[in-house]
């Protein structure tokens, strides 16, 4: 189930962390918040934020309606600011963080998913992440502008994959 408040406070919290990096436009954003959902749901079984994510040429991306309004929500109320700016002969949509995000809003495991993804790969440009979610299994085995399942999470192999499964699977037998 979608959460906003979760989606919100994920949001500040990279760019509370990672923000300033010229490369943390809108693209590496989609993506960042992609791999924290699907990374948590193939080690907990459930997404934090709950968004949906389409298949798109360029990787996934957020589902429209449910990260529009969230994102409109938080401009209103002067949460975050978005601008555009040219970066390497491209028009980069970069967000600041107007606000702090709620501590008690995210679960000391969220944090260290969260904390993963940003270490893994806050540094990638958005021609790298791009290149790189598109080997990862989920976005692979979905057609262009089909939500992305999130049970797909447990088709990952390295370096993707955040819990061995074939491991799993022996010790289970």
């Amino acid at each position: 189930k979608f959460a906003p408040t979760k989606l919100k406070n994920i949001i500040l919290y990279i760019l509370e962390k990672c923000g300033g990096k010229p490369n943390l436009g809108e693209t590496v954003l989609y993506k960042l918040l992609y791999f924290i959902d699907f990374d948590y749901f193939e080690m907990t079984g459930q997404s934090i934020t709950g968004l949906n994510y389409v298949n798109r040429q360029f990787g996934p991306v957020p589902a429209t309606k449910e990260y529009c309004s969230t994102i409109e929500e938080m401009q209103n109320s002067n949460e975050l600011k978005i601008f555009s700016q040219e970066y390497y002969g491209l028009t980069q949509k970069r967000y600041v963080a107007l606000t702090n995000y709620e501590e008690e809003s995210l679960a000391l495991r969220e944090i260290k998913v969260i904390d993963s993804v940003i270490c893994r790969l806050s540094d990638m440009s958005a021609r790298k992440i791009e290149d790189y979610v598109h080997e990862d299994a989920p976005w692979k085995l979905t057609r262009e502008s089909e939500i992305i399942p999130y049970c797909l999470a447990y088709d990952r192999k390295a370096p993707y994959a955040q819990v061995d499964h074939d491991m799993d699977m022996q010790n289970a037998a």
